[in-house]
């Protein structure tokens, strides 16, 4: 597989606690997916794009890095304090991919709805699903932990959905069907380019 040259940046840290790190797969049907951060009209550069044959100008940006800071350092302290099941980034691919990931890794489904999904500049599901907006984590918690976590992250984390015991990734846009793929679909297309 060709990269393209790439500016890399590593972070080192301790973790005391091996036991308290948090993974991105789902873990139990009936766990709650969260969005945290905005979704904005930014597919510029974005993996959507470039699968169409496009670069478009709407990178993304970083519109707030002082929001941003404190989102991740409230979802730091509801992980310390246990209340958060898996967490992924939506860097490459957005949303969709980060959904699909995280239904993958734990080998159950997620049903999402796009019509709960903070989003500025646009609802249409496509750009919803696959834009790359900087600062964004897909999140599950167990039910009964919703309420504590909510009060923690405040306005920055909107309910979505939940983790499907059937494995399938199902999102809907209000009472409209966007797309339903199964899993094992989803793990067939993301290991595809390793076995060219």
């Amino acid at each position: 597989i060709s990269v393209p040259p790439t500016l890399l940046f590593t972070a080192l840290a301790t973790l005391p606690d091996v036991a308290r790190s948090l993974t991105l797969d789902a873990k139990e049907a009936g766990d709650i997916v969260y969005v945290l951060g905005t979704t904005r009209d930014e597919c510029g550069a974005s993996e959507w794009y470039a699968l169409h044959g496009f670069v478009g100008t709407s990178v993304p940006r970083l519109a707030d890095a002082s929001a941003t800071f404190t989102l991740y350092t409230a979802l730091h302290a509801a992980a310390r304090a246990g209340l958060v099941r898996s967490a992924h980034d939506c860097s490459d691919g957005g949303l969709g991919v980060a959904l699909a990931e995280t239904a993958m890794a734990g080998r159950l489904g997620i049903r999402a709805d796009l019509a709960k999904v903070p989003a500025l500049g646009t609802h249409d599901p496509r750009r919803l699903l696959w834009s790359e907006s900087l600062g964004r984590l897909v999140v599950t918690v167990r039910p009964a932990n919703a309420q504590a976590f909510e009060t923690l992250l405040g306005s920055d984390a909107m309910a979505i959905g939940e983790v499907l015991a059937q494995p399938v990734v199902q999102i809907v846009q209000g009472p409209s069907p966007v797309l339903t793929v199964s899993v094992s679909d989803c793990l067939v297309a993301w290991k595809r380019p390793f076995k060219a």
